[in-house]
């Protein structure tokens, strides 16, 4: 069940739904939690959700959901909490900020609790489904003096549960860094470039991964519908862990190429 009510520059919807856990038709799509069994997303789960959008005075935008749901099969109650706004400064600049909290078990509270990889087995040998939090915090700054010409820069932190007994009085810290550049250099030719920083667990340089990812992508449209692209990937490891000590090569470069034509 689905209802939405809209006003002149805003929208509210409310709705309900159920999904037994037979209920598998990989072609539905309704709407459904992130969650999954067997593949499937809508499947295994009662819940209902609020949503509201908004745009106010022509440069603000805001967007929050509420989002409680039911793993039906273990009567697991879980919860997502969103809010989002975003501001137009200028012609040229624009910023935007949003936080996120999502808990896969409400009925337990405190540490030691996964929230994306289980590192326990129920006695069929399945991973146990995790049941930490997540609290996440992100801004984003666009700069772009020209139609064909944009660049943002992006900050990421997050505040995770994890099972590891390192972290069994406190969160795990996450952070993440973004640079995007983007430019028509012509009505054929397009450029692309991507600069991305990770650091998971960054109070520990041996558990987590620490990385720098940066790529540059051209793309070329030629008569008769065909395209030519090309993307050049740089992924370095930085952390201490085992596994990134021993990887070779270390930087890893990779090249893209593409050629596609449609008729």
């Amino acid at each position: 069940m689905r209802g939405t009510a809209t006003g002149a520059k805003s929208e509210f919807e409310a709705s309900l739904r159920h999904y037994d856990q037979d209920f598998a038709n990989p072609y539905a799509r309704p709407i459904a939690a992130a969650d999954e069994l067997d593949g499937l997303r809508a499947r295994d789960e009662t819940g209902g959700r609020l949503r509201y959008t908004a745009l106010v005075e022509k440069t603000w935008q805001l967007s929050a959901l509420v989002d409680v749901w039911v793993q039906s099969s273990v009567q697991t109650p879980k919860a997502r909490l969103y809010l989002r706004a975003d501001h137009d400064l200028t012609n040229q600049w624009s910023w935007g900020a949003w936080t996120e909290i999502y808990d896969k078990d409400l009925s337990r509270s405190g540490h030691m609790q996964c929230f994306s990889i289980s590192l326990e087995e129920d006695e069929n040998g399945e991973p146990v489904p995790c049941s930490g939090q997540k609290l996440q915090i992100a801004g984003r700054l666009r700069y772009q003096p020209r139609r064909d010409f944009s660049l943002a820069m992006q900050y990421q932190h997050r505040w995770v549960d994890d099972a590891n007994p390192e972290f069994a009085n406190a969160y795990r810290q996450d952070l993440s860094a973004w640079l995007v550049a983007s430019a028509k250099v012509s009505s054929e030719v397009r450029v692309r470039a991507r600069f991305r920083y990770l650091s998971e667990a960054v109070s520990d340089a041996t558990y987590g991964e620490e990385s720098l990812w940066a790529y540059v992508d051209f793309t070329y449209r030629l008569p008769r519908d065909l395209r030519l692209r090309a993307r050049y990937d740089l992924v370095s490891w930085l952390d201490e862990r085992a596994s990134s000590q021993v990887r070779s090569p270390n930087p890893e470069h990779w090249l893209w190429l593409e050629v596609e034509q449609k008729f």
